[in-house]
């Protein structure tokens, strides 16, 4: 999975023209997409071609994406399920269309909440991943944003695979406490 710097950078360099970014944000990003389509359409060929649609869209309209204000994933979403939506009325479903469209703006404000809370969460997950000593931040950073196996972090770090599953291990332990903690600590103040 992609960090969210790793997203932007992509995102300004395709608004800057490069498709080598643009094919790097389709194979991260596709799957989502497909889902949202599938998820109003309800037909794979046209999923798929939809999908094709939204990322010429993102390609036209790279300019336009604002990482401040939505994660990358929130601004894809809404550009598939408003596309889906525009074909189903555009086949000529007017009484099911406004059926979806109800539906669709409820799921797609389903659909917004959880990325909003996931990128919450994902930004408390990094603060406190930053107060981790660099042993410990390293090796999750390598799994987690880098995507690599425990022996593939051995390999880079030139450390011994115990070493680096008992460091795994410890940080996720003091990750858990740190978040748990803070949301103990909400909880009481709401009380």
């Amino acid at each position: 999975m992609m960090s969210r710097a790793e997203v932007k950078e992509l995102s300004d360099r395709v608004a800057r023209g490069d498709a080598r970014a643009l094919e790097r944000l389709f194979n991260e990003f596709a799957g989502l997409a497909r889902a949202v389509a599938l998820k109003v359409l309800k037909d794979e060929a046209e999923a798929d071609e939809l999908v094709q649609e939204a990322f010429v869209e993102v390609w036209r309209r790279s300019t336009h994406f604002q990482p401040e204000r939505a994660a990358f994933s929130t601004w894809l979403s809404t550009i598939v399920r408003t596309r889906a939506i525009d074909r189903l009325r555009s086949r000529g479903r007017a009484d099911r269309s406004s059926e979806v469209a109800a539906r669709g703006e409820a799921e797609l404000t389903e659909t917004v909440s959880a990325l909003l809370r996931a990128e919450r969460d994902a930004r408390r997950v990094r603060k406190h991943l930053a107060n981790l000593d660099t042993d410990h931040r390293q090796v999750l950073e390598l799994a987690y944003y880098e995507g690599l196996s425990h022996q593939d972090i051995a390999e880079r770090t030139g450390l011994p695979l115990g070493t680096v599953k008992g460091r795994v291990r410890a940080a996720m332990k003091r990750l858990h406490e740190a978040v748990s903690a803070v949301e103990s600590f909400a909880v009481k103040s709401k009380d």
